[in-house]
């Protein structure tokens, strides 16, 4: 976010000195048809497309300040600066014509981005421990519809059995399968109820894993464009 923001208020500070030289260049060419017009070279409708032409490129100046006053808002709250604080970075190098210094394009193979996205992105980690939660969920649900056992020990000591005609020491071992008959359909309705859990879970896992690829797909088209519009620029700027 602070490099968008960086970048931004570079790009907005280059577009205020474009419309600043487009003023001044629609200026003197008005001063120009006016001169032509005074010595009877032009008519006054060129003098009146020039007007027009200073009046758009003025309006544009205007919209062009008010962009960089966003931007550098913006910026100074993404850095964590009061939004009103100023903000002033140095312009960028000046433009070689026909010499372009363009970064490299990263690695926009799309099987290798995906897998990094679904490695490090946090909602694909969030998504899949939902689903592994979801899944838990209906296997306790379920045990309860299952029959289960039970093992108890008991052990007595008598140090007298004279008395009561009875051993020294005895022992019990008890075992004992409960099988669930009804229960009113509790155990039903909540196993039903994880089920629809886990579907749910898989689902918006699903949806997640495919918001990350169309965000991929999208960064690669966006990268690959701006870099195919840098180079073509260059004809323009020469």
């Amino acid at each position: 976010a602070v490099k968008s923001g960086y970048y931004g208020v570079l790009r907005a500070q280059a577009l205020v000195r474009v419309s600043e030289a487009a003023v001044a260049a629609s200026d003197a060419s008005l001063k120009v048809a006016e001169a032509q017009l005074r010595a009877g070279t032009v008519a006054a409708f060129d003098v009146l497309r020039a007007k027009t032409q200073l009046a758009n490129n003025q309006q544009n100046l205007i919209s062009a300040r008010n962009q960089l006053a966003i931007q550098k808002n913006a910026f100074a709250n993404t850095i964590g600066l009061d939004p009103s604080t100023p903000v002033e970075l140095p312009p960028p190098p000046a433009i070689t014509p026909g010499k372009p210094d363009l970064p490299g394009l990263p690695d926009l193979a799309e099987a290798t981005l995906l897998e990094r996205a679904r490695k490090q992105r946090p909602e694909a980690h969030q998504a899949s421990l939902n689903e592994a939660k979801a899944r838990k969920a209906t296997r306790l649900a379920r045990r309860n519809l299952e029959p289960f056992a039970s093992l108890s020990l008991n052990g007595n000591y008598n140090p007298n059995p004279a008395l009561i005609a009875n051993e020294r020491s005895t022992g019990t071992v008890s075992v004992t399968l409960t099988t669930p008959i009804y229960d009113g359909g509790a155990t039903k309705a909540e196993v039903e109820a994880a089920h629809a859990d886990e579907r749910t879970a898989a689902i918006q896992t699903d949806q997640f894993l495919r918001g990350i690829k169309a965000e991929v797909q999208q960064a690669v088209i966006a990268v690959r464009d701006a870099e195919e519009r840098a180079r073509t620029a260059w004809a323009a700027v020469e």
